[in-house]
Order: structure tokens, then C-alpha cells, then sequence
């Protein structure tokens, strides 16, 4: 098989929040645009644990008109996910994995949901994230 670093975004798929190589003098990684901010910091410890933090923007903050109805993030490879369902579109949602391994290729994908009112015809919000990600311990 074949792989390519980094991983090419789908046309069709996810924001991408880009792709980051950590390491101990490059531990932390902040991702902007329209929809949200997106944050990850790698603690050098011996199981690696990565803190990741999500905000939704403030311009889809100002139209939403209810709490969020999904707020999923997973990890692959590993078993790693996040549900924080049911609170305010402000919340700043935050979540870690607690191991990695040195030099193995990660990706996080998330999924947040919630009801919007604009001028007031009213639908539902989506963003939908990818983040890809190498921790090394150090590099030769």
C-alpha cells in the first residue's frame, strides 16, 4: 500500500484544519476561518496525551437559536471520541486523547450541529472538520 504525508483533503469532505508535524520545540497547533477555531497541543510526556480545543465562530454564534444537537469528534487509529451534545453553541469544546505513539500517522474528524435563525427563516448549522497529525519525540 501506498501513503501519501499528508493526507489529501477530499474535494467533497471536511474542512480541512490543515496537517501538523509536533515536536517539543513545535507542541501546540491554532486554525482559524469563518466557521471556528480549532486548536491542538501535544503535553511530551511519556504517553503523549494531545489536548484539542474547538470554538464555534462568533458570526455563527450571533444566529444560532438553540444548543448544539451534535458535537462528535473522533481519532483514527486509535480509540479516541468525544459527544458533547446538548450545550451552548458558545461552549468552547475541549477534549484530549490520552496516548500516542511516536512517528504513527493520526487523523481527528469532527462533527457539530445546531439550529440557526436568520431573518427569520431558521435551518440547522454544520461544520464538519479534518485534522491530521505526526507527534515525534524527537527527530534524527
Amino acid at each position: 500500500m501506498v501513503r501519501t504525508w499528508p493526507p489529501t483533503p477530499s474535494a467533497t469532505g471536511p474542512i480541512a484544519f490543515g496537517t501538523k508535524i509536533f515536536l517539543p520545540s513545535s507542541p501546540f497547533y491554532s486554525r482559524s476561518d469563518q466557521n471556528s477555531t480549532f486548536c491542538a497541543q501535544v503535553t511530551y510526556s511519556s504517553n503523549l496525551p494531545v489536548a484539542f480545543g474547538f470554538q464555534v465562530s462568533p458570526a455563527l454564534r450571533a444566529i444560532a437559536s438553540g444548543p448544539v444537537t451534535k458535537a462528535y469528534a473522533w481519532r483514527t487509529p486509535g480509540n479516541c471520541t468525544y459527544d458533547k451534545r446538548g450545550v451552548s453553541v458558545s461552549y468552547f469544546f475541549h477534549w484530549s486523547c490520552p496516548t500516542h505513539s511516536d512517528g504513527v500517522e493520526y487523523n481527528d474528524w469532527g462533527n457539530w450541529a445546531f439550529p440557526v435563525k436568520v431573518s427569520g427563516a431558521t435551518g440547522t448549522a454544520t461544520i464538519n472538520w479534518q485534522f491530521n497529525y505526526v507527534i515525534y519525540w524527537r527527530v534524527t
